[in-house]
C-alpha cells in the first residue's frame, strides 16, 4: 500500500520525521533498510546481528535527526551510524579456537596401544599439555589482534607439524617403506573454498601448501610430485626426507608391522569477522601402503567449514571417515536437522564411526562459538580457548566421555 510520502522528496520526508511523524519515520526506514542492512551484514556476516543493528541504528538516527543539517547526504550520515553500531558489536565478539592432536601415541619404548596415564607418565602428560597450550596461545594471539581464522589455523598447525610429539610434519608416521608421506587440508567457511595436498615427502609444512592451493590456485587438491612442484613455485620450504623421520617414528613402524597406528592434528577457528576455518594435517597410518590416501585431504571427510553452521576437523581411521563423509555429515546434521554441535558430533562418532567398529575423534565449533570434542578412544589431545580468557587443555576422557563446551 502506498503512502502519501512515496513521491515526496527526501528533504520533506526528513522534515516530517524530525517532527515525530511516525508514518514519515516508517517510510524513511523502508527506503533505507535494505541498503543499510547489506552494509551491516558485510561487516558482521551474521543476519541476526545485522537485523539488531538496523533497529538500533534507525532508533539512534531518529533521536539524532535534529543534528542532521545536510552537510553530507542523508545516506552517508545514516551509513556512518550503521557502521559504528556494527563495529561496536564486532569488538564484543569472542574469537575462538579449538584444536586436537593425534590421539594414539607410542611410548618411549615404541610400545603399542592407545595413550593412557600409565603409558604417558607425568613427564609425558606435561609435555603434551604444554605443547597444546603453546599451540592455543599462537592461535588466540592471532585472533585477538584481528587476524583471520585462516592465519590462526595455519600457524597453529605449523607449530604442531614442527613438534615431533605429533603425527604431522616432523615425527609423522612412516609408511611400510619407511618414509613419511604427508597430507593436509584447509577450508574457508565464507565461500566454501578449500585446499588440500596428499603424498608430500619433502614440503616442511603441508598445511601451508594446502593453504596456497586454496588461496593461489583454481584447484582444490594436488598430490605427490605435482603437490611438491606447486609448493616450490609458491616459495615454500623444501626439506630432505630424513627431516621428518625421528627415532620414535622408526620404533613405531617396527612395532606396527602387525598393528597399524594412526593420528592427526587439526584446528578450527572462528574469527571476529564471523568466518569459520578448519584445517587438518597428518602423516597417516603407520605402516600404510605407499600411495594410501586417508580422510585428511578429502574435503568433507576429514575437514569442512561453512559459515553460519560450523567448522570440523577429524582424526581417526580415515577409511571410515571417507565412507560417511564425516565432517560434512556433522555440518548437514546441524544445518538440516537442527542438531546442536554436540549432538551432531556424538551422532557421527558413536552412532556411525563406532557402529562400524572404527576409532577416532572430532572437534567442532559452530557459528556461535559452541564447541564439542567427541572421541571413542582412550585419549584425544584436545584444547580450546577464546579471547575472554577461557582455556581448556585435556588428554583423557571426562567422566561423561566428552567435553561439550559453551563459551
Amino acid at each position: 500500500m502506498k503512502t502519501r510520502y512515496n513521491n515526496r522528496n527526501l528533504n520533506e520526508l526528513i522534515s516530517d520525521c524530525k517532527k515525530g511523524d511516525n508514518r514519515a519515520q516508517m517510510e524513511l526506514y523502508k527506503r533505507y533498510y535494505k541498503t543499510m542492512f547489506n552494509i551491516s551484514f558485510r561487516v558482521l556476516n551474521k543476519i541476526d546481528e545485522a537485523e539488531d543493528v538496523m533497529q538500533e541504528s534507525f532508533l539512534t538516527a531518529f533521536q539524532k535527526l535534529d543534528t542532521y543539517r545536510g552537510e553530507v547526504t542523508f545516506g552517508a550520515w545514516l551509513k556512518k551510524i550503521v557502521i559504528n553500531k556494527s563495529l561496536d558489536i564486532l569488538k564484543t565478539r569472542k574469537s575462538l579456537i579449538s584444536l586436537d592432536a593425534s590421539y594414539e601415541i607410542a611410548d618411549d619404548d615404541g610400545g603399542e596401544g592407545y595413550a593412557t596415564p600409565e603409558k604417558l607418565g607425568e613427564k609425558g602428560i606435561n609435555a603434551y599439555q604444554s605443547a597444546m597450550d603453546s599451540a592455543l596461545q599462537i592461535g588466540i594471539n592471532i585472533l585477538e589482534s584481528g587476524g583471520s581464522g585462516a592465519d590462526a589455523v595455519e600457524q597453529v598447525i605449523w607449530y604442531l607439524e614442527d613438534n615431533p610429539l605429533f603425527n604431522a610434519g616432523r615425527g609423522a608416521a612412516l609408511t611400510s617403506e619407511g618414509i613419511a608421506e604427508l597430507d593436509a587440508s584447509i577450508m574457508r567457511g565464507s565461500d566454501l573454498n578449500a585446499g588440500a595436498v596428499t603424498g608430500l615427502t619433502d614440503v616442511k609444512h603441508p598445511i601451508s601448501a594446502a593453504r596456497r592451493v586454496m588461496d593461489s590456485s583454481v584447484h582444490v587438491m594436488f598430490s605427490g610430485s605435482g603437490a611438491t612442484k606447486f609448493a616450490k613455485e609458491q616459495g615454500l620450504e623444501i626439506v630432505p626426507q630424513d627431516y621428518f623421520i625421528t627415532e620414535k617414528s622408526k620404533r613405531s613402524l617396527e612395532k606396527a608391522i602387525h598393528n597399524d597406528r594412526f593420528g592427526t592434528v587439526g584446528c578450527v577457528a572462528l574469527d571476529k569477522h564471523g568466518d569459520l576455518f578448519a584445517g587438518t594435517s597428518t602423516g597417516g597410518i603407520t605402516n600404510k601402503k605407499h600411495g594410501r590416501v586417508g580422510d585428511v585431504p578429502v574435503i568433507g571427510a576429514g575437514t569442512y567449514a561453512k559459515n553460519g553452521v560450523a567448522g570440523v576437523s577429524c582424526t581417526g581411521q580415515g577409511e571410515y571417515y571417507i565412507r560417511i563423509s564425516a565432517a560434512k555429515e556433522i555440518i548437514s546434521l546441524i544445518q538440516y536437522k537442527n542438531y546442536t554441535v554436540e549432538q551432531a558430533a556424538r551422532d557421527v562418532i558413536y552412532d556411525q564411526i563406532d557402529a562400524m567398529g572404527a576409532k577416532g575423534g572430532i572437534i567442532c565449533l559452530d557459528k556461535d562459538g559452541n564447541a564439542a570434542m567427541e572421541f571413542n578412544t582412550s585419549a584425544m589431545f584436545r584444547a580450546y580457548a577464546n579471547s575472554t580468557g577461557e582455556r581448556i587443555v585435556k588428554i583423557f576422557p571426562d567422566k561423561t566421555g566428552s567435553i561439550p563446551i559453551s563459551p
